[in-house]
């Protein structure tokens, strides 16, 4: 799952600029995911985090901070797992 902003006109991403977020996730059991900051085709990952959940059954509220290695004015957050399993995003 990715999110390239508004209508996708992509999110503008700065080299050595951080960005700090949370995601709120459940699963009903301990699963890896990754976030990560994309180029504007998604190709090229510029910065990227891997998540632990507990995986409860209930929503956790999960910390990240992505510092992408290159500019790019219409870039992409994505959301993708790093092994099989479910979970389900909140907000």
């Amino acid at each position: 799952m990715d999110n390239a902003g508004l209508t996708r006109w992509g999110l503008s991403l700065r080299e050595g600029e951080p960005c700090e977020g949370f995601l709120r996730v459940k699963s009903a059991r301990p699963t890896a995911l990754d976030v990560s900051l994309r180029s504007a085709d998604g190709n090229t990952i510029t910065a990227r985090h891997t998540l632990k959940t507990e995986g409860k059954g209930e929503f956790e509220n999960l910390s990240f901070a992505l510092t992408p290695t290159a500019d790019d004015a219409n870039g992409r957050f994505a959301v993708t797992l790093s092994q099989t399993g479910d979970i389900t995003l909140g907000y």
